[in-house]
């Protein structure tokens, strides 16, 4: 299913088209704040979300997309896992946004928290 673009910014990585936007929703446990990043690919099949002002120890996405690089379950419920610090409560970026991206697709290992960034 195709994703609209309308107010999204585009970036392209790796060949693929990727759309992303900084929202603001109820914070998920820990996160310190509302605002997050969603990017998800144009044809609706990668998602994740990453709230801004997590602890740089517990910094954790949610994937929501069926399509993960090493998850072979993603697109059921929703699934946590620890990431990178890529951005505290500063301004994203492009570069933050092409970060996540590619953290995303590379071969690394995985590991599921639940909602408040402990490991399951």
């Amino acid at each position: 299913m195709a994703v609209s673009g309308k107010g999204r910014r585009k970036i392209i990585v790796g060949g693929r088209t990727y759309l992303w936007w900084v929202g603001h929703d109820d914070p998920e446990c820990l996160s310190g704040s509302d605002t997050y990043l969603m990017v998800v690919s144009a044809d609706g099949r990668f998602g994740v979300r990453f709230f801004l002002g997590q602890l740089a120890e517990r910094s954790f996405l949610i994937v929501l997309g069926r399509e993960f690089h090493g998850l072979r379950d993603a697109g059921g419920p929703w699934i946590r896992v620890l990431c990178p610090h890529w951005v505290g409560m500063s301004a994203v970026t492009p570069a933050v946004v092409r970060a996540v991206i590619e953290w995303c697709s590379s071969d690394r290992p995985l590991v599921r928290v639940d909602y408040r960034g402990n490991i399951v």
